[in-house]
């Protein structure tokens, strides 16, 4: 019964922390559909070089992941 209760515990613990801390990432697919879409926006700013930074940022930072205003793209996250 312990057992039983231990194992519920942890995985009501673990369904919360992943509702708080994981559901602001964007999928893989999503941050590269979002990368191209700024890429095709303003070329000159988001060469394909910079894509990859792009697409991480929007992976590990979803929503909040911030372009600088540099000349050059730079992504961030808060």
């Amino acid at each position: 019964m312990r057992m039983r209760m231990l194992v519920l515990s942890c995985g009501l613990l673990l369904g919360a922390a992943w509702l708080t801390g994981c559901a602001d990432h964007y999928s893989t697919q999503d941050a590269y559909s979002i990368c191209q879409d700024l890429q095709r926006r303003n070329p000159g700013a988001n060469p394909p070089d910079i894509f990859a930074t792009c697409v991480t940022c929007y992976e590990d930072c979803g929503a909040d992941c911030t372009q600088g205003g540099t000349a050059l793209a730079t992504y961030e996250c808060p």
